[in-house]
């Protein structure tokens, strides 16, 4: 028995929504043979897809991802072969594809388009659309020439920058090169013409290079407007993406820049 299914990749041209049968019967999974690269579709939030150089094995491949967190173990990693979509953060999307794109064990990076098989296909085009249209996460990069450079040391970077703020940090995540950093009981940093309560979550990776370490940045920022010393419940909190773009973008690129004037200095400084 031949199991049937039809995918409709969702097309956005001239206003108007058009959806296309490209599989029926007696075509199996494998065999897909769709644009999965959004490159005219409507992109499916929180999805990239990659390819892998022709030379890399599956094994190759997944190891690799692996050191960043993405694994079929945690959810995170699905596909097999010559295919993959990996789920990450919405509004993350194109800093993993310029991450993605440095590795030379894949030849393809990009936006996974949205494929529908549900008759909730107006609500999902609907949702799709709107998380699209946020701000994308700030994101600063930068190749850094220090000796012994590793996760370690970025991680103790931010957090003594961060300590000496008398703020909370807590690692939230940790692979071998990634780590995302959490970062409370600021107040008036980023959005400095307010005396806002702030909540920063750093996501720090680091991609090997030939001569220097890629280093990226991407930032997320949440606030609260809580009056007096008590600092609000999470709850409270807000995210900066609408209101305080600008002020969060600026903030990124302030830590890559002081990050890169550590690096000139050899990787010391007393951050004061």
């Amino acid at each position: 028995m031949v199991n049937s299914f039809i995918l409709f990749p969702v097309c956005l041209k001239r206003h108007v929504l058009i959806a296309a049968t490209i599989f029926s019967l007696f075509v199996s999974s494998s065999a897909i043979s769709y644009s999965e690269c959004a490159e005219y579709n409507i992109a499916s939030p929180g999805t990239v897809h990659v390819r892998p150089a022709d030379s890399v094995t599956e094994k190759e491949l997944e190891a690799l991802l692996g050191r960043f967190g993405f694994s079929a173990i945690n959810g995170s990693l699905h596909g097999s072969g010559v295919s993959y979509w990996i789920d990450v953060e919405v509004t993350h999307e194109e800093a993993w594809i310029a991450i993605f794109r440095k590795l030379s064990a894949i030849s393809v990076a990009c936006r996974q388009s949205l494929l529908l098989a549900s008759v909730d296909a107006d609500a999902l085009i609907g949702k799709a659309m709107y998380e699209n249209s946020r701000p994308r996460a700030p994101t600063g990069s930068a190749n850094l020439h220090i000796e012994q450079l590793d996760l370690d040391f970025l991680l103790g970077y931010f957090a003594k920058i961060f300590e000496q703020k008398s703020a909370d940090v807590n690692i939230l995540k940790r692979d071998q090169n990634r780590a995302q950093l959490s970062i409370k009981s600021l107040r008036g940093e980023v959005i400095i013409t307010e005396k806002y309560w702030e909540h920063l979550k750093l996501n720090l990776i680091y991609v090997p290079q030939p001569e220097a370490m890629m280093v990226y940045l991407i930032v997320d920022g949440y606030y609260a407007t809580g009056a007096g010393d008590r600092i609000p419940t999470d709850s409270a909190y807000q995210s900066m993406e609408r209101e305080y773009y600008q002020p969060l973008l600026r903030y990124t690129q302030n830590l890559i820049t002081n990050l890169q004037e550590i690096a000139k200095k050899g990787g010391t400084s007393d951050t004061n």
